[in-house]
């Protein structure tokens, strides 16, 4: 029953951990960086910048942040080129030109061979680890309980 209970309880705390962990994951593989445009042209609301790093994942949701010094601008992230690491910013208002600041986070482990792929496959890793471990604590429990030794 002990053992049992512990099994439960080591379940749990992996359970509660895990988004921890994932998160520690994709910070030590993060890095923010702050891009800041001066006299953006604006044209129908709209304008394009070209990041100094590839956003994470290549994806619109790595930018955390953006502002614009136009009145009334709400800017939005709308779409991504990843061949020419080009932003494409709406919701800019009329007033032209405009200074754009983009936050935004990039892979700062991309520079070392495959250590992006190995943390991505981290959490993986652990979740297999637990069940190799509650397995083979269940084994060598029915084992110890029913077998010879």
């Amino acid at each position: 029953m002990g053992k049992t209970i512990g099994i439960i309880m080591a379940v749990v705390v992996v359970a509660i951990m895990f988004p921890i962990v994932m998160d520690s994951i994709t910070d030590a593989q993060t890095t923010a960086q702050l891009d800041t445009f001066a006299g953006c042209i604006v044209a129908a609301g709209a304008t394009d910048v070209v990041l100094t790093e590839d956003l994470y994942e290549d994806r619109v949701g790595s930018v955390s942040a953006l502002t614009a010094s136009g009145a009334g601008a709400v800017p939005i992230a709308s779409t991504y080129t990843a061949a020419t690491n080009t932003l494409h910013i709406t919701g800019l208002g009329a007033p032209t030109p405009q200074d754009i600041t983009v936050n935004y986070v990039y892979d700062s482990a991309a520079g070392f061979t495959g250590l992006s792929a190995f943390m991505r496959l981290t959490p993986l890793l652990m979740w297999l680890a637990l069940i190799v471990a509650i397995l083979g604590g269940g084994f060598m429990f029915v084992k110890g309980k029913f077998g010879n030794g």
